[in-house]
């Protein structure tokens, strides 16, 4: 079963193959009610407002108008700079995607989806085919873990981002963003700082987390699931918690703009 497939009824939660141990015909590993299961209705329910009127159209707010079915919007390619030249759509094979991504004509390719390591997840596979530098391979962040950044033998810029919307929003600006300013001869993207009370950290990973900022102090939205893009399309900025320890009520964190080309959030 890949990511994004639909589930027998009465599933309790789902074991990650990375999280699992074969030995014979005996599969264990540790499972927690409801992990890795996303529920129909669960962002938003028929009839609910789910942006205010008169709310900047920003990128995250056309994915979201994307996936409730609203698809024929432009926008975060541009946003960041660079021009979108074509859109292909593939069955989940690696002969495919490498013809794909070997016949591509531009100097960055954006693949969505087939970035972790699942049985469908092509890219990496696909990446060794073609004799690319896997430059980077996985970060240890939530969402958006499984992004890549590959250089091909020709010299072009190959980015994976996950399937999930959140997670590939949180990795195009945590990935593609400083790429395309590399290219264009353009800094680093400057991140702001506010404090942060009550945000969760990650034992072991830095966490994304849509917030709003007022006053100099960064405020969770919810919908933060990875699948989701209503928190995203409600914040000013993804607000960097590190792992371990929550933020103090005197603690900044950093923050990611969410509108490509703002100045940075002040503290």
């Amino acid at each position: 079963m890949v990511t994004g497939a639909a589930l027998p009824e009465r599933t309790t939660a789902v074991l990650r193959d990375e999280d699992a141990t074969l030995a014979g015909d005996r599969l264990t590993g540790t499972v927690t009610a409801g992990r890795h299961i996303r529920r129909a209705g669960e962002e938003c329910r028929p009839g609910e407002p789910v942006v205010p009127a008169g709310a900047a159209v920003a990128p995250a707010v056309l994915g979201l108008a994307a996936a409730l079915g609203c698809d024929e919007l432009p926008g975060l390619i541009a946003a960041a700079g660079g021009r979108c030249t074509g859109v292909v759509r593939l069955r989940d094979s690696r002969q495919l995607l490498v013809h794909a991504l070997r016949t591509a004509e531009a100097e960055v390719v954006l693949v969505s989806g087939s970035s972790a390591a699942g049985p469908a997840d092509h890219l990496r596979a696909a990446l060794s085919a073609l004799g690319a530098e896997l430059v980077v391979d996985g970060v240890a962040c939530r969402p958006g873990h499984p992004q890549a950044l590959a250089r091909l033998p020709g010299g072009g810029l190959v980015i994976g981002l996950p399937g999930n919307p959140l997670a590939a929003l949180v990795a195009f600006l945590t990935l593609a963003v400083p790429a395309l300013a590399s290219l264009r001869g353009e800094p680093m993207p400057r991140l702001g700082q506010a404090r942060a009370p009550g945000l969760t950290a990650h034992p072991d990973c830095t966490r994304l987390v849509p917030v709003s900022v007022r006053d100099g102090v960064a405020h969770a939205v919810g919908h933060a699931g990875s699948a989701m893009l209503r928190g995203a399309a409600v914040a000013d900025a993804f607000a960097v918690v590190a792992p371990g320890a929550e933020p103090s009520r005197g603690d900044p964190v950093r923050l990611l703009p969410l509108a490509l080309g703002a100045q940075p959030l002040p503290a």
